[in-house]
């Protein structure tokens, strides 16, 4: 029996004093113990049906977070905004960056999720309308934490090793105007998609975005 229920059934006790025994005491008495019971007996009630309020709330909750997990045509809900793209966290961010490449209807086509130690700066491999390897490789970084030209330098690198015809540079913050120069200087090898850009196309192409997360997430 647990302490909860015991403590009700003390609770109890003087509710059985006055059924029994109102016959032997005052009025007064009797009154003053009719209020105390009527106490006991509400704090007994309470106590007894906080559990099952607390497992229906737990419920309830649940419940609305699988409600919230997908949209009413069956889809999962995505970000539409950069600043909730943090919350995806850095590994979910890289596979989702890949998703976002191919909800721009560009003839992308996913391939698989990198991001391991030894893929050389990699975190996922896309086809192209070709067939041809187009490599991605991610970055969340704070807004003011700015991709420098060396991150710009080592994915050029990254694109030659792994033979891809060209690759996408995705990152939540910007890019410094040396890294810049190195993407322009890439001839159109390096694609950039930067916190602004991120953000217009999770407001434009949401549902396309949405679509091609579901599909890398099989």
């Amino acid at each position: 029996m647990s302490k909860r229920l015991i403590f009700c059934l003390l609770l109890l006790l003087p509710v059985l004093v006055l059924l029994f025994s109102w016959t032997l005491l005052s009025p007064l008495l009797v009154l003053s113990l009719f209020f105390f019971s009527s106490l006991c007996v509400f704090v007994s009630f309470s106590l007894l049906i906080a559990p099952t309020h607390g497992h229906a709330l737990q419920i309830q909750a649940s419940h609305t977070f699988t409600i919230k997990a997908t949209t009413p045509d069956g889809l999962p809900v995505i970000p539409r905004t950069l600043t909730e793209v943090y919350a995806l966290g850095e590994k979910r961010f890289e596979p989702f960056s890949a998703a976002v490449i191919v909800g721009m209807g560009e003839g992308h086509r996913f391939l698989r999720h990198s991001g391991q130690s030894g893929d050389q700066g990699v975190d996922a491999v896309l086809l192209n309308l070709f067939s041809q390897e187009v490599i991605v490789q991610s970055k969340l970084y704070a807004k003011e934490n700015h991709v420098g030209s060396p991150e710009l330098r080592d994915f050029l690198g990254c694109l030659s090793f792994h033979h891809a015809v060209y690759g996408y540079f995705v990152t939540t913050s910007t890019f410094s105007p040396a890294a810049q120069q190195v993407i322009n200087g890439s001839d159109g090898r390096i694609r950039p998609i930067d916190g602004n850009k991120l953000d217009w196309l999770l407001q434009r192409r949401n549902r396309e975005i949405a679509l091609a997360w579901q599909d890398i997430q099989g």
